[in-house]
């Protein structure tokens, strides 16, 4: 100050003389204005700056003298100069939160937005972090393709941010910007990445190596299992009447045995649980016996495989155990064997309570979807089929349908097999 006095006393010192002070009048006695740093006020008749106590802030309608407190839910913000919302607290103007960690369909009136600003955290622990002025994902949750395509962190989403458990651990990061980890893509990061593949819709993606490999042993395994299908319908079909012995029984335990089985393979998708590793492993590998082939192999790496794939090869496997079954009619009746009609006819209802609950199963999969925004739902079982899209409406109300009505509905009813 001394110095700035003594150049402006001087008409020919440097600060006069740049024209910086032509507007300047010498003979007006210059006064100096205080100002604190950021974030902190200063008394009147002090000369020292300090920072507010507590929960306060500098008081900008009081030039800086004196502090105010922040309201409820509110905290001085990092630089000390305005109040954000505490930890604890979110910012709720752009939008309410809510977590969908149990399944749960999403609800567009699950909440209306507080008329605080600065609403409570409490119940949304489980699927988000709210710090001082920020609230993030936490891993392993992920918001809906509608709000990802912000394309802004998840604060800063405006609208209502529901956020929801990915259906597999360890592939969500929790950041919109980037969801997923390496190797999943899509709606919750539930689908397999371009070159990643795995057995069925549900478990690990792999990434895709020596697909010749895999192409021989889906081809292989494929007609290794029709053969023994249709070895084991024509060994069962040898047994009944009047035939008594250990055999019967242990064909008969066998059926219970596959029953069971099925029952057991449908529990990962009929109950909406978060089922242990183990448990998952033991259905995978339980699923061969179920006649849901095309989830036991792993042929993503080969060609598209999505529910569409799925549902024709499920309509299409009953049709080709009978026709094999026919075939086996004209064969063994041009070698004369006894009692063939009778033979087949229980090779044939032998196919269908096997094959029955995979392929009634499968047909009611395209039927339930999930939504996870007002304008946003997709397939349960498999979130690449948009149930919004014309191409899904169009095979809901045609295929779906006539599926139902020729497998669940027309085979459960008819008097054959009753």
């Amino acid at each position: 100050l001394t110095s700035l006095v003594t150049q402006m006393d001087d008409p020919s010192s440097p600060l006069m003389t740049t024209g910086v002070c032509q507007n300047i009048n010498p003979s007006v006695t210059p006064s100096f204005a205080f100002v604190c740093p950021q974030g902190m006020y200063r008394k009147l008749g002090d000369t020292d700056c300090e920072i507010c106590a507590g929960n306060a802030i500098p008081d900008a309608d009081n030039d800086y003298t004196t502090c105010r407190d922040c309201l409820p839910g509110r905290a001085p913000g990092p630089q000390g100069d305005v109040c954000v919302c505490a930890e604890g607290y979110y910012n709720s103007s752009k939008g309410p939160i809510h977590c969908y960690d149990k399944n749960e369909q999403w609800n567009a009136l699950f909440s209306e937005a507080p008329a605080d600003e600065c609403a409570s955290c409490v119940g949304l622990e489980s699927c988000v972090a709210c710090n001082l002025d920020e609230v993030t994902l936490l891993p392993g949750f992920a918001v809906s393709n509608a709000g990802r395509l912000q394309g802004v962190a998840f604060e800063d989403m405006v609208g209502q941010r529901g956020v929801f458990k990915c259906a597999l651990n360890g592939t969500c990061k929790g950041n919109p910007l980037d969801p997923c980890e390496d190797g999943y893509q899509g709606p919750l990061c539930a689908n397999c990445a371009d070159g990643w593949s795995r057995p069925g819709f549900l478990g690990e993606c792999n990434k895709c190596e020596g697909a010749a490999g895999s192409y021989i042993w889906f081809v292989v395994g494929g007609v290794l299992g029709v053969s023994l299908v249709v070895g084991a319908l024509y060994f069962v079909g040898s047994f009944g009447g009047g035939t008594a012995g250990r055999t019967v029984l242990m064909v008969t335990f066998a059926k219970i045995f596959v029953t069971l089985v099925q029952i057991i393979t449908q529990l990962g998708f009929a109950l909406e649980l978060q089922w242990p590793e183990p448990f998952l492993s033991l259905i995978g590998f339980l699923k061969v016996f179920s006649f849901d082939w095309l989830s036991f192999l792993d042929i993503g790496c080969m060609a598209t495989y999505d529910y569409y794939t799925k549902f024709t090869f499920a309509m299409l496997l009953m049709p080709a155990l009978l026709g094999g079954v026919t075939v086996t009619y004209f064969t063994q009746s041009a070698k004369g064997v006894a009692n063939i009609k009778d033979r087949c006819v229980k090779m044939a209802l032998t196919a269908i309570f096997l094959i029955f609950p995979m392929v009634a199963q499968t047909i009611f999969q395209g039927f339930s979807c999930t939504t996870l925004d007002a304008s946003e739902s997709w397939l349960f079982i498999d979130r690449q089929i948009n149930c919004n899209e014309d191409g899904y409406l169009a095979f809901k109300y045609g295929l779906g349908t006539l599926g139902v009505l020729l497998y669940p509905i027309g085979y459960a009813s008819s008097d054959r097999m009753q």
